[in-house]
């Protein structure tokens, strides 16, 4: 549907009563149905996804793409899903500069994941989240941030950090070997 601005244009619509209120509320709405889809677009913005061998793949379904429509959703090479922290803080505010790893299980050992990233020099904040939003929205005990808030990874604690760290960073520690992207199954929890 389209609308030419002389079509916004209605005898009375300048007029400083009731009516003229009225005819002013209908034309912004008519206006507003009709350009909502041209102007709001956060689907568009935030929901893009970025594909890279330096992402660990993963299975999880994403959401129809859409202009208009948004869907938060934890998924590798999506956009880190938003959440208060409190009242004051975002969990963007939280995160740090370079990659952060989100730990929402704290029974979880991390500290492989830490030893790995500081061997390879890769800056790497811990953000523990006790918080049940967030918890609620990230389904994984585990959530490796890109500087560019962009999901590297996430899932249970990985069988082969090395690998991991060598594909998010693109760089594997002994420059000898060849890079090899890592699949969801080497990195997968077996217990």
């Amino acid at each position: 549907m389209e609308i030419l601005s002389k079509e916004l244009f209605v005898e009375g619509l300048d007029v400083d009563d009731d009516d003229g209120r009225q005819l002013r509320r209908e034309v912004a709405g008519r206006n507003a149905e009709v350009k909502r889809p041209e102007m709001w677009s956060p689907g568009l913005i935030l929901g893009q996804e970025y594909s890279s061998p330096l992402l660990i793949p993963d299975s999880v379904s994403r959401p129809a793409e859409s202009v208009t429509e948004f869907e938060p959703t934890l998924a590798t090479g999506l956009r880190l899903p938003h959440a208060w922290l409190s009242e004051s803080r975002s969990l963007f505010d939280a995160l740090g500069r370079e990659f952060t790893l989100l730990v929402l299980d704290r029974r979880t050992d991390i500290s492989p994941i830490v030893t790995a990233a500081a061997a390879r020099k890769v800056p790497l904040t811990v953000l523990p989240l006790d918080d049940p939003t967030p918890q609620g929205l990230l389904s994984s005990p585990l959530v490796l941030v890109r500087p560019d808030r962009i999901v590297a990874w996430h899932g249970q604690e990985p069988t082969d950090i090395d690998l991991l760290w060598d594909t998010v960073i693109g760089s594997p520690l002994s420059q000898q070997e060849p890079i090899r992207t890592a699949t969801p199954s080497e990195l997968t929890h077996r217990t």
